[in-house]
């Protein structure tokens, strides 16, 4: 049987899993792609000053400036949203019980994750 901290810790889990190659760990940037909207993913270890890449940048054009941006948060809040997530390990809590309203988000956050109910 599941508990809420096992989802928790396995939603922790799925947020540190290696996601993406290892050349792909350095923070992403949003840039302008060949659409010459801000709509590409850049990975480059190499600081960049502007908006472009630098030719040596690995991209990804998503052709939809939001989706773009979103994903390049997504992926900046995975650690901090682990550390969010793991601070409730260890607490006591169970659903049939009176929960906390932050350890209820919690709860939803880890089920998102999870590919869960919200």
């Amino acid at each position: 049987m599941t508990t809420p901290a096992k989802e928790i810790r396995a939603a922790v889990a799925d947020l540190r899993a290696p996601l993406l190659p290892a050349y792909l760990t350095v923070p992403v940037r949003v840039v302008q792609g060949d659409s010459e909207s801000m709509d590409t993913l850049a990975w480059c270890d190499v600081h960049h000053p502007d908006d472009n890449d630098c030719g040596a940048c690995e991209t990804v054009e998503t052709l939809h400036p939001a989706l773009a941006h979103l994903i390049a948060v997504l992926l900046a809040a995975r650690e901090p949203l682990a550390a969010w997530l793991e601070s409730w390990d260890g607490v006591e809590l169970h659903e049939d019980g009176p929960m906390r309203d932050d350890f209820q988000h919690a709860l939803k956050v880890a089920r998102v994750i999870l590919g869960g109910a919200q």
